[in-house]
């Protein structure tokens, strides 16, 4: 890909996210994450499906937003693959 992109390093995301948990929880400060999607990224349907799942593996509380807007061919398949893996149990 020629133009600029963001590559975002999901064990990296992770591991920063856990550190912040288990710093500010015990201090009863509760950590809150914000992403943005960009139209026309490649993350497949699959890829969907594991952020999600790797949302729901750091066990804790998640609200999920979803701004409208996107004519996108899979939009729907994609948000049935992204929470299957937020409510998924392994």
């Amino acid at each position: 890909m020629s133009a600029p992109r963001v590559e975002i390093e999901l064990d990296k995301l992770i591991h920063n996210a856990q550190k912040l948990t288990a710093l500010y929880g015990s201090k009863g400060i509760r950590v809150t994450g914000v992403t943005k999607g960009v139209c026309g990224s490649p993350i497949t349907t699959a890829g969907f499906n594991e952020i999600g799942r790797r949302i729901q593996a750091l066990n804790i509380p998640a609200l999920v937003v979803q701004e409208g807007g996107y004519c996108v061919v899979d939009l729907g398949r994609n948000v049935a693959a992204f929470l299957k893996g937020l409510t998924s149990s392994s």
